[in-house]
């Protein structure tokens, strides 16, 4: 907060550029309306239309290019700017925040521990979070996952299969083994099959009332039976039936990888107008996480936390 200190000062430059950045977007509009404008004229004048479509869209491409360059650069300052409100969010919502970085995400590995059923081809995110929540070891980001689908001319398309958060809860009390609970969606996304989760994490359990509607699959009965306890498996059913997205869980060793299907980034604030309705929105964003959370970590004989 060294940079921004005043509120007052946060709001006015977040406006500028703000209103930079509609100049730049209204100016390639313009740019483009202006070539197709213009190029009938100097075609009918010059009689040279191939040379004529060449001189202008090159031209246009070259402007447009370098807007996109300023554009992206003022984005990557509206992402700075942001972080100030979402760092004074976390060190409220968090009992200690060891790193925020607004340009980070969780890595690959984390993220392939949570095994989510979408299949996907490349994955970006930001907002990485390291801290601890009521004394248990968290850390979290935003996720995106997208999977590629070719048309008809082969041109390839991005097809969304995951946007939301993946974290990972460090436990006091290792499983002895890997415990899968999530959904099999039926979506447009192609997915893992039941048989690709037996040979990754191991057979199906069947017979937890409490999570009917989830699929669950274990290494083993021990790790099986110190997870789907009665107790904890009414928190499980609990987090999973939140009407805020989709949860993919993966008790595995010492943590608790997860992911949740929300379609929600956190800590982005395009709309907002300053600091106050910035943090606002933030601390909304930060809480609804964190409910999910503070049920998932509410089992002692897993987790060390601080009530």
């Amino acid at each position: 907060m060294q940079e921004y200190e005043h509120k007052q000062e946060f709001d006015t430059r977040y406006q500028y550029q703000k209103k930079k950045i509609n100049r730049l977007q209204w100016v390639m509009r313009l740019m483009g309306l202006g070539g197709f404008i213009l190029m009938p004229v100097l075609i009918a004048v010059t009689g040279h239309a191939l040379g004529i479509l060449v001189v202008v869209y090159g031209a246009i491409a070259l402007a447009a290019r370098a807007l996109n360059r300023k554009i992206n650069s003022i984005q990557d300052e509206f992402k700075t700017l942001n972080s100030y409100t979402a760092m004074e969010t976390l060190d409220q919502g968090l009992s200690s925040v060891k790193e925020y970085s607004p340009f980070s995400m969780m890595r690959k590995e984390d993220i392939d521990r949570v095994m989510i059923p979408g299949v996907w081809h490349d994955v970006t995110g930001s907002d990485f979070v390291e801290g601890a929540y009521k004394g248990v070891p968290l850390r979290f980001s935003d996720v995106k996952m997208v999977y590629y689908v070719e048309d008809k001319d082969g041109e390839a398309h991005p097809k969304t299969t995951f946007a939301g958060q993946v974290f990972a809860l460090r436990m006091k009390t290792p499983v002895n083994g890997k415990v899968w609970i999530g959904r099999f969606l039926d979506n447009e996304s192609p997915m893992l099959t039941r048989a690709a989760y037996e040979k990754r994490v191991g057979t199906a359990v069947t017979n937890v009332a409490a999570l009917e509607r989830q699929s669950i699959f274990a290494s083993n009965t021990e790790a099986a039976a110190q997870i789907l306890t009665d107790e904890y498996t009414g928190k499980l059913r609990q987090a999973c039936n939140r009407g805020d997205g989709t949860l993919f869980l993966c008790f595995d060793g010492d943590t608790l990888y997860g992911a949740k299907d929300n379609r929600r980034d956190l800590f982005e604030n395009k709309d907002e107008q300053d600091w106050e309705t910035m943090k606002n929105s933030d601390q909304r964003e930060l809480d609804r996480f964190l409910e999910l959370i503070d049920c998932l970590s509410d089992n002692p004989a897993l987790f060390d936390r601080t009530n």
